[in-house]
């Protein structure tokens, strides 16, 4: 399995779009049931984009958590692996991310077009 460095190619470029509406939406999820348990809504979400990407993708080689949460937040990981147990057995990775470089790198390249 590669593990791919973001900004490799446009489609990488793509999935991380891709990433930025699902925390976008993650936050309106938080946002909009204020009486739910934060972390239950969390992860409610996160299951259900991991079933549409299953589905979309014809099922999942590997499921990988970078950043802050994915790196440091074992507890809500474990959960969140439990809760999509139904995808079957797949590979969990945790892949350590410095976000401000890769951030630092986009910006840097945007503005040499």
């Amino acid at each position: 399995m590669r593990e791919y460095v973001e900004g490799d190619s446009p489609r990488e470029l793509a999935r991380g779009r891709e990433l930025d509406r699902l925390v976008a939406g993650v936050r309106a999820a938080l946002r909009a049931f204020p009486g739910v348990p934060q972390v239950a809504c969390f992860v409610e979400h996160v299951v259900r984009e991991l079933a549409g990407m299953a589905a979309a993708l014809r099922g999942l080689d590997a499921l990988v958590f970078t950043g802050g949460i994915g790196e440091n937040a074992t507890a809500l990981r474990e959960r969140i692996i439990r809760e999509a147990a139904w995808l079957g057995p797949i590979d969990v990775r945790v892949v350590r991310t410095d976000e401000e470089s890769v951030i630092a790198r986009h910006t840097a390249t945007l503005l040499q077009r």
